[in-house]
């Protein structure tokens, strides 16, 4: 192992959180290789400008001890990293109505009046027969917003990849759901002001110590991913830990499945 020191040193200038070479950051302040005893690594993943960001944490013994966040192409490449995580977080509906519904799947309903003030950030998901739609005419007045609209493509993508049989690893969550269940009750601001950025990073100390001191080295223009995209992902990646553990809840408690027999659940 190298000290912290010296592999800031080695990589400044160039550093890049989505750099192929896996930079892995001990929060006891080294550096190590992917292999280890009785380590499990978890990912979660939030789409971002240039298509996904996944973070990958490494936890050892109840402690999480590494983690990592890189800009996949599309989402099956989370399950192809080298890492192998156990289970995988991902913001984005998974389980889709075949008809629509006033405010969405029961899990939608659930979840924004779970998170309060926070409720407007989760969007209805359209029905599986509007995922085709490429102009936002063809399913005005059909329950769809334009925020949902905008997430036709990702939707599409995850359903087209998504069985029944995967989604027992790759499984559905909520950034503001996550937090919620982290804190205890809903974030106050909004995540792109600069007071809901701060208390997110805040929460995510808590169970990632070092992660202030990481993300003082994480880089990437505004036009692949954000901050708030890579905050997200790291609060996923927490919820993916949990149902790793066998503690995670689902709203609803007994989700119902889509005509493809997949499970319409947030889960946190």
């Amino acid at each position: 192992m190298i000290s912290v020191t010296k592999a800031r040193s080695a990589i400044r200038g160039e550093w890049t959180a989505f750099d192929e070479k896996a930079r892995l950051w001990l929060a006891s302040g080294f550096v190590t290789d992917m292999a280890g005893g009785h380590m499990v690594w978890v990912a979660g993943v939030d789409g971002c400008r240039a298509g996904w960001l996944a973070a990958f944490v490494c936890f050892e013994a109840e402690r999480a001890v590494a983690w990592d966040a890189r800009i996949l192409a599309n989402v099956a490449q989370v399950l192809e990293d080298p890492r192998e995580p156990k289970f995988v977080a991902v913001d984005i509906p998974i389980g889709l109505l075949s008809e629509h519904v006033a405010g969405g799947r029961e899990c939608d309903r659930g979840t924004r009046k779970a998170i309060g003030a926070r409720r407007s950030s989760v969007f209805p998901p359209p029905v599986r027969s509007l995922l085709g739609a490429t102009h936002f005419d063809e399913v005005r007045g059909k329950g769809l917003s334009i925020q949902g609209f905008g997430l036709l493509p990702k939707i599409a993508e995850v359903d087209a990849w998504i069985t029944p049989e995967l989604q027992e690893r790759v499984f559905e969550s909520h950034p503001e759901m996550a937090f919620t269940r982290l804190l205890g009750s809903p974030m106050q601001h909004y995540k792109l002001k600069a007071p809901g950025k701060q208390e997110r990073r805040e929460a995510l100390v808590a169970v990632y110590p070092g992660f202030e001191d990481w993300l003082a080295y994480w880089r990437v223009p505004r036009s692949q991913a954000g901050l708030d995209d890579l905050l997200d992902a790291m609060v996923l990646s927490w919820t993916a830990w949990r149902r790793f553990k066998g503690i995670a809840v689902s709203i609803p408690e007994r989700p119902p499945r889509d005509e493809r027999g997949l499970e319409m659940a947030i889960w946190s």
